[in-house]
């Protein structure tokens, strides 16, 4: 195992990295490295190794710096190109972070022994927009902090969870709820059954008989109203954001059948 992971690593050393453009070896060495690939292809290619001419140690130094001079350069070049397309990529689809004063936000704690155990908090107040990227924003024991737009996140109330009321809970008091169509009675029924004792008996008999002739209209049946008509008008080019449904726990599940029908 040990034999062929030194393998490994000489063909790692003296492959051509893809940022600086040249292998490692060749940065640190001045000259390609002749290694298992090198050899390789020599084999393949029936290369002859040409006869090293002998140098001075002064004038082998003075190539050598020469070689790392331009290695570096090279290296350089290689790397700053290499790092203009890797910003242009990760920018493609970035876009910049705008709060108003007033606006809930959640803010990124970050923990300085550990990266992973950052957490976001809130939901807390910007105050101020103190520059392009900055703002200030109140914490919930008063104080207040400087941060930049990119530990600031917006703060969406969550409407789409699903709560339910068990029936004999009574820490919420009494509950409204929408009327059955058991519940609904005859409108015809409940105006003879109203009590209109604080009239006078032509009054009583002239305010049942309008709301006897228009008992449609007082009932308590839901309808419909085609009177006016609203239409929303968006802005061109917009596309609806549709979110998937969130799934209902299996433990609420018998219940919420059981209250829909």
């Amino acid at each position: 195992m040990a034999e062929k992971l030194d393998i490994l690593l000489w063909g790692y050393r003296e492959a051509e990295h893809a940022v600086l453009g040249v292998s490692p070896y060749q940065m640190l060495y001045g000259h390609v490295g002749k290694g298992p690939l090198n050899t390789i292809k020599k084999c393949w290619t029936k290369e002859i190794d040409q006869q090293i001419e002998k140098k001075s140690v002064k004038d082998y130094m003075s190539d050598l710096k020469q070689d790392l001079e331009i290695g570096a350069r090279v290296a350089e070049e290689n790397c700053t190109v290499r790092q203009k397309k890797y910003i242009n990529k990760y920018n493609e689809k970035t876009q910049d972070k705008f709060f108003e004063v007033g606006e809930s936000v959640l803010v990124l704690m970050k923990d300085v022994s550990n990266k992973i155990l950052a957490k976001w908090i809130g939901p807390l107040i910007i105050t101020a927009k103190l520059a392009k990227n900055n703002y200030r924003v109140a914490n919930k024991d008063g104080t207040t902090r400087k941060l930049h737009a990119d530990d600031l996140r917006k703060w969406t109330a969550r409407t789409a969870s699903i709560g339910i009321v068990y029936e004999g809970e009574d820490e919420f008091g009494d509950i409204e709820t929408c009327p059955t169509k058991a519940d609904i009675t005859d409108s015809e029924q409940e105006i003879n059954n109203l009590d209109l004792s604080y009239l006078s008996e032509s009054r009583s008999k002239q305010m049942r008989d309008l709301l006897l002739k228009y008992k449609d209209v007082f009932s308590n049946q839901p309808g419909t109203c085609n009177i006016l008509e609203h239409k929303i008008n968006l802005v061109d080019g917009y596309r609806p954001h549709f979110s998937k449904p969130y799934r209902v726990p299996e433990k609420m599940k018998e219940e919420i059948d059981r209250q829909i029908q």
